[in-house]
């Protein structure tokens, strides 16, 4: 064994006075080898802060040439080290290592994971401003043991100190608003791969209120008060947002953008950061040489002249240099004519407001970038040609510049990042667009572009762009939208690999949605063109579109723009109250939308035959606001003087998030009104309040009578009469109502009218938390209803009702049936067979556990059976002729439901078959099958005869009893939301529609997961031909 001395020494940085080489003298005994490892720091100023003395402790840990872990030769102690120490360590001769070294302070929040290779850091009450953080760390690859070997390890910073320091801080103690905490938020890693140096786990980290660093900073002969410390896991080079805040609350939190950190690098952020205008600048100096990196600056909102070199060239260094410059030519172009403006720093413009430049007229200018950025553009104006340069008349050569999150807004129109409106000689080279919002804030606003908003290039104009690139941005506004120009007119214009990519696009204008409506849309490409192509090479990627709507201020605006409004458009209500009803007529597909606080009279739509679709979110309807109207009411359902919150005579609609206040007196008691319609008329209610105006006891949510069909989630209900709300329906429809809050009522739901009846159908109210006295329901009528309380039946209302708990009373009931009265059957647990003389007015309600057995007669005319099982237990015929209304029924045993005959139309909901062999079998009978919300297991066969198979919401899955699982389908089909789970469980599993000359649709259908379509149907099944 061979016993080696290692010389681990901390490298300094930027702050450690000069090191000389070590030289070693101690004398090794024979066929030993001592290896020394030493480091050297520039000669650079010596400061307290970034001194490295605070790394005390030295972990190593020892590995084989593969990176496996020879656990025994590390140190489970730490080894003191001031700057340099020694590690004695037995290796072998002639084997290959390799090492980490990790120097750090024992108190800082750091983990030196050795079998995993790397650090990671516990942010959870991480202090700002503590030389503590500071750690050291390095990697010794490949080190061959042999006599003699002497190396150099320096240890290497991983992190960037971020420096953050004011030169007005005698300001700020004459004034008495002195502080002596403070804490910076900026984004930091939590985990460092100590081999291959990545990081992970980045996100914004709050150092918190801490002593400030007492030391003073000189940069450039000015003396700043030092603010804040802090050492940075980042990546090796990024750019971070920083936000500072001090113990004083008089003191005004500072953001900073777009601050590059790089490891073992300074970064200060300079300046009279106190007081205002500011005047700082963000500088990076590397640890290991002595002069800055590069000066970052930020615009104060100053100007400040610029004198040309001998060759007429204005370098632009600072903002303020830049805001000169702007203001000069827009005053006087013609002092920069033929001259060339270039750029030798990037700027960061954000902290105050851009005038864009004005260059009407003639001249010719240089602008070159030389590489570097403009970021954070600010613009907000009135008017239109708005941009970095807003118009232009003259000829510009703009290269190598670079625009950086840009936020640039205007009431008008001609909107982009360098030009609003072109009308020049304009020629472009590598110049980008990254990140960044531009709007136009009227719903007029048009030709908006990432780069140039329009560009006019007839008369001698003309536009040439190469290499031009928009990423990233969001741009909003009426129409002609694109990601390099909004609009080009005339054919002077070419663009050559220029790219628009990952841009979003978002829409005020309903009529131009996709970009195949309207030869104005050009949302998806480099530019819109009127006139031939101008592009060559140019490509677009990743941009979307978002139709958003467009906004209404005052009632006459927010009047005529429903009137006239077109399909799908979507109003932005701004916030106030509207003394007004809104009438929907027409047909409209119209989306209500408040942008705060917004009132409304009243919604009324009174188009039965022609309904509308309305959706509705975030407004409040009070019936009180308007007193009169022409006709002394607006709901003209029933009569004039009716003035509900919304009247709706026809029409869809839903209500999202909405309020609606009843006033209770006369006319107006009601909240939500409907009247009978001749056709369907549906609400959706989601997350709404119904209350009455000063609790008036009048005052209710809804009166609705006619075909209508419902749905109320999570709602609120305090209207004081004695309902909350009446439903009085048609045939078939439904009213469902979900986890809803009533109370201040005696009933939620008052069911039927003597006046106004309606008949057959159905209520379901569930998870709904009641007031103190207040019931589900009340049926006010017997209408034939059916009610579910939680899912389960509840009551069916019926003429006659009548109970029975045998197949005798079972038979003499429906033998006594009067067949002009509705009946409900209550039939209680126990087997029954079902007997002759049903009709179309009858229902059985089944008790859990009622089973009709062996070759039940299923020709019950029309008849409706709740809850019942089906069970044949042999092989035999099963059903033959069958009609009527299954709900909630299960058929099972060796053929659930074989040589079935459809005598009329047949339904079955929320049924389950699942035979030995046959699931369901249909062979004849010219009518309609539905199955709706089924289970269904086994062999499956529906005839050619029948008029058409439909399955709505069923699933098809084997049952470990059959051999098959799926569909045969001879005649026409039409299955929408059902999924077929084919696992493999039963021998033959398909999908198989193949009857000559039937017609087979599958909508949202998916076989195990995976969408049912035309271009896979062949994998499950036959198709005929």
């Amino acid at each position: 064994m061979k016993k080696f001395l290692f010389l681990a020494v901390a490298a300094i940085g930027l702050l450690a006075t000069s090191c000389s080489k070590d030289e070693t003298t101690n004398a090794l005994p024979e066929g030993d080898a001592k290896v020394t490892f030493t480091v050297v720091a520039p000669e650079l100023q010596t400061r307290t802060i970034g001194d490295g003395t605070t790394a005390t402790s030295l972990w190593y840990a020892v590995y084989d040439a593969n990176w496996n872990h020879i656990a025994y030769l590390d140190n489970t102690t730490a080894v003191a080290i001031n700057l340099q120490t020694n590690v004695e360590l037995e290796l072998i001769d002639g084997k290959t290592y390799n090492l980490i070294f990790w120097a750090a302070n024992a108190d800082a929040p750091y983990t030196f994971d050795r079998a995993n290779k790397e650090v990671t850091i516990d942010y959870t009450g991480i202090k700002a401003n503590h030389e503590k953080h500071d750690a050291f760390y390095q990697i010794v690859e490949n080190l061959t043991v042999k006599a003699g070997l002497q190396e150099t390890v320096e240890l290497y910073r991983p992190f960037a100190q971020l420096n953050i320091a004011t030169s007005d801080w005698s300001t700020i103690e004459n004034s008495g608003e002195v502080f002596d905490k403070t804490k910076v938020e900026v984004k930091a890693y939590n985990t460092l791969n100590l081999v291959d140096g990545k990081v992970s786990g980045g996100e914004v980290r709050t150092f918190d209120l801490e002593v400030m660093p007492t030391e003073t900073l000189k940069v450039n002969n000015v003396d700043y008060k030092w603010l804040a410390m802090n050492y940075l896991l980042v990546n090796e080079k990024e750019l971070v947002e920083v936000t500072f805040n001090a113990n004083n609350t008089d003191v005004a939190e500072k953001v900073w953008y777009n601050v590059p950190v790089e490891r073992n690098h300074r970064t200060h952020i300079l300046g009279k950061l106190l007081t205002s205008p500011v005047d700082f600048e963000i500088i990076i100096r590397p640890a290991f040489e002595e002069e800055p990196g590069y000066i970052y600056d930020v615009w104060d909102g100053t100007k400040t002249p610029v004198t040309p070199t001998a060759e007429g060239v204005y370098e632009i260094k600072t903002g303020s240099e830049l805001a000169w410059f702007a203001s000069e030519i827009t005053a006087s172009a013609a002092t920069f004519n033929n001259k060339t403006v270039k750029l030798m720093a990037d700027l960061d413009m954000s902290e105050h407001e851009w005038t864009p430049i004005k260059t009407w007229g003639s001249g010719n200018f240089t602008f070159d970038g030389n590489g570097h950025e403009i970021s954070g553009l600010n613009i907000d104006a009135e008017g239109d040609s708005v941009g970095f340069i807003g118009s232009n008349s003259a000829n510009w050569t703009i290269s190598n510049l670079t625009f950086v999150d840009s936020q640039i807004s205007a009431t008008e129109k001609f909107i982009g990042t360098l030009f609003g409106y072109q009308y020049g000689h304009v020629v472009l080279n590598n110049v980008d667009v990254k990140g960044g919002y531009i709007e136009g804030r009227n719903h007029f606003s048009i030709r908006i572009g990432g780069l140039i908003g329009f560009s006019v290039t007839n008369d001698g104009a003309t536009l040439a762009m190469t290499d031009c690139d928009v990423d990233g941005v969001t741009i909003r506004g009426y129409h002609n939208l694109a990601g390099l120009v909004g609009t080009v007119i005339e054919p002077d214009a070419t663009m050559d690999n220029c790219t628009s990519t990952n841009n979003k696009f978002i829409l005020t204008n309903a009529k131009q949605t996709t970009a195949t409506e309207s030869a104005w849309w050009p949302f998806d490409a480099n530019a819109y063109k009127e006139g031939a192509s101008i592009k060559t090479n140019c490509t677009h990627s990743g941009n979307t579109s978002e139709y958003v709507g467009r906004s209404v201020a005052t009632v006459d605006e927010l009047v005529n723009a429903v009137k006239g409004a077109a399909k799908g458009e979507i109003f932005n209500i701004a916030e106030g109250t509207y003394p007004v009803v809104l009438d929907v007529v027409g047909q409209k597909d119209i989306t209500l939308k408040a942008n705060g606080e917004v009132i409304l009279a009243g919604l009324d739509h009174q188009t039965n035959g022609v309904p509308s679709t309305v959706k509705v979110e975030g407004i409040t309807f009070d019936n009180s606001i308007v007193t009169t109207r022409a006709e002394g009411g607006w709901f003209t359902g029933t009569s004039p003087n009716m003035a509900p919150c919304v009247g709706a005579w026809g029409g869809h609609f839903t209500f999202d998030d909405c309020k609606f206040i009843v006033a209770g007196t006369s006319g107006r008691e009601t909240g939500i009104m409907t009247w009978w319609t001749v056709d369907l008329v549906t609400f959706k209610f989601n997350n709404c309040v119904f209350e009455g105006k000063d609790n008036h006891a009048s005052a209710r949510a809804m009166q609705i009578y006619g075909k209508v069909d419902m749905e109320v989630n999570n709602c609120t209900f305090t209207t004081a009469k004695d309902y909350s709300l009446k439903y009085v329906a048609g045939e078939g429809n439904v009213a469902v109502f979900n986890g809803n809050k009533v109370e201040n009522s005696e009933n939620f739901v008052e069911l039927g009218s003597s006046v106004y009846p309606g008949d057959k159908y159905t209520v379901k109210i569930n998870n709904t938390t009641l007031g103190t006295g207040v019931n589900h329901y009340v049926v006010a009528n017997p209408e034939n209803q059916t009610i579910y309380i939680d899912n389960k039946l509840d009551k069916l209302v019926s003429e006659e009702v009548e109970d029975v708990a045998s197949a005798e009373e079972l038979t003499e009931a429906i033998k006594n049936v009067d067949a002009s009265k509705t009946t409900v059957i209550n039939v209680a647990t126990g087997e029954y067979t079902m007997p002759s003389g049903l009709n179309k007015n009858v229902t059985l309600n089944c008790a859990e556990g009622t089973v009709f057995t062996g070759q039940s007669n299923l020709n019950i005319s029309g008849a409706t059976v709740i809850g019942a099982t089906f069970s044949n237990p042999t092989g035999s015929a099963t059903h033959n002729t069958i009609n009527g209304t299954f709900k909630g029924c299960t058929f099972d045993g060796s053929n659930a439901s074989r040589y079935n005959y459809a005598g009329e139309t047949v339904v079955f909901e929320d049924c389950v078959f699942s035979g030995d062999v046959y699931g369901i079998h249909f062979d004849g009978g010219e009518n309609d099958v539905i199955f709706r919300n089924c289970t269904i297991s086994g062999f499956n066969a529906l005839g050619s005869a029948l008029t058409l198979v439909t399955f709505e919401g069923c699933t098809f899955k084997g049952n470990g009893r059959s051999g098959y699982n799926g569909a045969n389908l001879w005649g026409s089909a039409k299955m929408v939301n059902c999924e077929f789970t084919f696992d493999g469980t039963t021998s033959n599993e398909w999908i198989d529609c193949i009857g000559a000359d039937k017609t087979y649709e599958f909508e949202n259908c998916t076989v195990n997961g995976v969408a049912y379509t035309a271009d896979n149907y062949t994998e499950y099944g036959d198709i005929f031909s």
